[in-house]
């Protein structure tokens, strides 16, 4: 069983970080108290850890004093990138199309199941577990998480339509003005699941309930795949290395040695892997000189590069670039 190395799609730092710009927080701080940067977000394909992504949320709120501050997440997340990802999802013919096709689209921005739907006589409860072994910034989560999931239903089934219930996983919520705009719904906490009830009087599903499994996701869970894909995309740094790697993964590094190990490969292998591949890239499809391209590998000079090359082509950069040009 592989640990939890859950990613989520970049839009939901870049949503952080907009609110953070929008109300002058010291971003940077915040970033940098997770070991993140904005050149995390530098591309849109990019993944993100979800560990530090929610840590930030809970690190932001308390520095900007603002117990919505997941809210706000939320708010901006549904009308700057929900909505824009996905036009489909708030143009299909009624809400049943659509949560089916919501279920096809949070595959895409996490490799772990989060939502799912179960029915009892009177409602239709739209769950989410929540990220597993993560604690940090429950109730900012589900801030955001609620705020998304409401403005979605209302699309379809009116913008003044309420859930009955609310139930949410955390165990309380210092911000009772985010509760307000629940006035006439029910909630709870210290559930085993975040869900919001769905009256049956307003929506009736014709077809079976959509569920997810997470042979499904198509994230991969796979250690070395993930680590292969954040190399790749220099979310570790230019100067990745195994204790970094590990930290910033919130795992033991023995663990994850052992683990990578039954997987027939190492932590060195698979930087070694990604600097090989980066640098013939860069030799090939750049006109990046070499002591520009040792410092975008994160090597101290040429001389390091130049070994490092030859170990891998049996050639030296030079040779190899002009040999590719002619």
């Amino acid at each position: 069983m592989y640990p939890n190395f859950y990613v989520a799609d970049v839009v939901y730092l870049k949503s952080i970080i907009d609110v953070l710009d929008n109300i002058a927080a010291p971003t940077e701080q915040l970033l940098a108290s997770v070991a993140l940067t904005r050149t995390h977000i530098a591309t849109e394909q990019n993944l993100i850890l979800e560990f530090p992504i929610w840590q930030l949320m809970e690190n932001s709120a308390k520095e900007v004093k603002k117990d919505d501050f997941g809210q706000l997440v939320g708010e901006l997340f549904v009308e700057k990138y929900f909505k824009k990802l996905m036009p489909e999802l708030f143009s299909q013919d009624n809400l049943e199309q659509a949560l089916n096709l919501f279920f096809e689209f949070v595959k895409q921005q996490s490799n772990c199941p989060n939502f799912w739907l179960k029915e009892d006589e009177d409602n239709y409860w739209f769950c989410r577990i929540g990220t597993p072994g993560i604690t940090c910034g429950a109730e900012q989560i589900e801030q955001l998480v609620v705020t998304m999931l409401i403005a979605f239903l209302q699309h379809y089934l009116g913008q003044d339509w309420t859930p009955n219930s609310i139930n949410f996983k955390s165990i309380e919520s210092t911000n009772k003005s985010y509760l307000q705009q629940f006035s006439s719904t029910q909630y709870s906490f210290n559930n085993q699941c975040t869900a919001i009830a769905i009256d049956k009087e307003h929506f009736q599903f014709e077809n079976k309930l959509p569920s997810q499994k997470i042979e499904q996701q198509p994230i991969s869970r796979d250690p070395k795949l993930l680590i292969t894909r954040l190399l790749t995309e220099n979310y570790f740094g230019v100067n990745a290395d195994a204790n970094i790697i590990s930290k910033m993964l919130n795992i033991n590094l023995r663990k994850l040695q052992r683990i990578l190990s039954e997987q027939q490969t190492s932590l060195k292998e698979l930087i070694d892997n990604d600097k090989r591949n980066k640098a013939q890239h860069l030799l090939m499809n750049t006109q990046l000189s070499l002591t520009e391209i040792c410092l975008t590998l994160g090597y101290k000079d040429n001389g390091n590069f130049n070994r490092a090359f030859k170990r891998w082509f049996n050639t030296t950069p030079i040779q190899y670039r002009r040999v590719y040009n002619a």
